[in-house]
């Protein structure tokens, strides 16, 4: 049965890839036939969008569809391992749930280092204002500080340029972000929008705010890293022992994975696992 489904996850895995690379075909065939795609050029496929949001976020938005098919192929070599031996099926989970795993912890540093890149963007916009520069402006020129935080106010200045009132391409990027770091910094563009070159003080205000904040969260962050550490070696660890019980005992990765009791077996460690993630992490 845990053979079966092994295989039937190597073949969905490798339909998915195989899927991929015709849907490459069939876009640069079309872009030709448009002549939209240069020979040689790798045409953009499409992806569902919560899997883009991620990449995008985690700053691998270029090479969305090339990881995408890395994994399609890491998925299906797991799965003809678990075919040859027992702990292959444990290579299988390891492989689904690592990338989406890194993923995610990879969007949290990026979206970390927006937040360090606020209170720089609001120095540009205050010295812009104070050079006699207008809002949308000085907005756009504070895209010197980089990506991720550069793309998002070229958005805002592109969105004036087209006829947006400032104060509405604000809000909708206050909104878009969703954290309170970014609704002080909107707080203070808005308020320059509205009384012009004397609110660089405003701006400079919120600039220093954020810096106190960021350090604030920086000092807490640092005072629960040992704890942080502790908790994932504690997660992570039964997992380790139990690829290694099944790798050097085959008896026991019978026992685990091809019988009732012993998926049971599974799923009440894995169940136990992730209360104790989510208690360490809560206290």
């Amino acid at each position: 049965m845990t053979v079966a489904l092994a295989v039937a996850g190597a073949v969905v895995a490798a339909a998915a890839s195989l899927g991929q690379v015709q849907r490459w075909l069939a876009a640069a065939r079309a872009g030709r036939r448009l002549g939209a795609v240069a020979p040689g050029a790798r045409p953009a496929a499409t992806l569902p969008g919560a899997v883009r949001l991620a990449l995008e976020r985690a700053g691998l938005g270029d090479d969305a569809e090339r990881l995408v098919g890395l994994w399609g192929v890491g998925l299906v070599a797991a799965g003809l391992a678990a075919v040859a031996m027992p702990s292959g099926r444990i290579l299988v989970a390891v492989v689904a749930m690592g990338p989406p795993l890194a993923l995610r912890l990879a969007g949290g540093r990026l979206a970390r280092q927006r937040l360090h890149q606020l209170p720089d963007a609001l120095d540009a916009v205050a010295a812009g204002l104070r050079g006699g520069l207008a809002l949308p402006a000085a907005v756009a020129g504070a895209g010197a500080v980089g990506p991720p935080l550069e793309a998002e106010l070229r958005d805002i200045a592109r969105a004036v340029e087209d006829g947006r009132p400032l104060t509405d391409a604000l809000e909708r990027w206050v909104a878009g972000a969703g954290d309170a770091h970014t609704q002080l910094a909107g707080a203070a563009l808005t308020v320059a929008a509205r009384v012009g070159g004397p609110g660089a003080r405003a701006v400079d205000g919120a600039a220093a705010s954020l810096r106190e904040r960021l350090a604030s969260d920086a000092e807490a962050a640092a005072l629960a890293t040992q704890g942080k550490a502790s908790a994932a070696v504690l997660t992570v660890a039964p997992l380790g022992f139990a690829f290694l019980l099944t790798s050097l005992d085959p008896g026991a990765g019978r026992f685990l994975l091809g019988t009732p009791v012993g998926w049971l077996c599974i799923a009440v460690g894995l169940a136990l696992d992730a209360i104790g993630a989510w208690w360490m992490a809560a206290l």
